[in-house]
């Protein structure tokens, strides 16, 4: 169970912790269908509590949505930006912030990161499936499930966030960009823990088993196999930049970094990371255990062959020293 955390930022852009809230990210799915029959795997917080009013918020304003989706590991970000006007249509603006597409439309916005994830802004959830089916041709390694979670917006004098709500002070779309970045890391890192876990799930019984029956299951070449998978995971997690660091947009435009941190500590960012590093140690354990216990196995063969070995030889040099020379006297 993770927390998470009601968050204002200060006019000096400064963040305050106002509250505590528990809630269990990531163990709750809703699931939904694509256009191709698919299975739409929702991460939602479970437990959603009525926002406590915020000030300087006009509370009559329209609530609107924000959502972020992700279905392969990258994107051709070339290809996608040359065909993103066949794609959403209606497009006014097509621009980059780093290595992120904006694009802008008249009725909201759209964020193609580069990592896979796609952000928008203002839409309905139907919308936003047609977009992610249409946008399979530019998808790399695409995956059979998809990742998703969202978030409601609306404007205020002073950002903050709560029970899934985000008070944005501006229509800037750096401010947008900052809150998407978060989104989209949280929802590749979610990726990672499903398969992770996917993993975990996959290797519970070889313990079982090895004390069941003192046996394992798996040959050399195959843990060799499952460490180097679990090393791709790692390597993905710990050394892709665009995960854990902060983006290199907000080194030019720094006065939007605050909406960013809020977001990606709101989101248990850090904390997820930590988790998921620790859970691939003890899988990582698992295997250089099995690893060594094969090794073992191997050596000790190796040692009554030996054994063996010196057995023969011994046999026949009693056989021709002292039977057949010495007693037969046959040579």
């Amino acid at each position: 169970m993770s927390s998470r955390e009601y968050y204002r930022l200060t006019p000096k852009s400064k963040i305050q912790k106002a509250s505590n809230r528990k809630t269990n990210y990531g163990t709750d799915t809703s699931d939904g269908q694509t256009s191709d029959g698919e299975r739409l795997v929702s991460k939602k917080r479970k437990d959603r509590r009525k926002l406590t009013r915020l000030t300087d918020v006009d509370e009559s304003q329209p609530v609107k949505r924000v959502a972020a989706y992700c279905k392969c590991e990258d994107f051709d970000m070339e290809e996608l930006e040359k065909a993103s006007n066949h794609l959403f249509g209606d497009v006014e603006t097509v621009k980059h912030f780093g290595e992120v597409v904006y694009i802008e439309r008249n009725d909201g916005i759209i964020f193609c990161f580069p990592f896979g994830v796609i952000v928008l802004w203002a839409y309905q959830e139907v919308f936003e499936l047609d977009c992610l089916d249409r946008m399979k041709p530019f998808m790399l390694q695409e995956t059979s499930e998809v990742e998703s979670d969202d978030l409601n917006y609306l404007v205020g004098e002073v950002p903050g966030i709560r029970n899934d709500k985000i008070i944005i002070e501006s229509v800037d779309p750096i401010e947008k960009l900052a809150v998407s970045y978060a989104l989209a890391q949280s929802i590749k890192l979610g990726k990672y823990e499903e398969e992770v876990e996917t993993m975990i799930d996959k290797t519970k019984e070889i313990p079982i088993n090895l004390a069941e029956t003192g046996n394992i299951s798996l040959n050399k070449s195959m843990i060799s196999k499952k460490m180097g998978e679990l090393f791709v995971k790692r390597s993905y997690v710990n050394l892709h930049t665009d995960i854990l660091d902060t983006p290199d947009c907000f080194w030019d435009q720094d006065e939007w970094e605050s909406s960013y941190t809020m977001t990606r500590k709101y989101l248990d960012i850090n904390k997820r990371v930590e988790i998921l590093n620790s859970r691939l140690d003890i899988i990582k354990e698992l295997y250089d255990m099995l690893n060594t216990e094969l090794q073992n196995q191997h050596g000790s063969k190796l040692e009554w062959i030996v054994i063996y070995l010196i057995i023969i030889e011994v046999v026949i040099e009693v056989v021709w020293n002292i039977i057949i020379k010495d007693i037969l006297k046959l040579v």
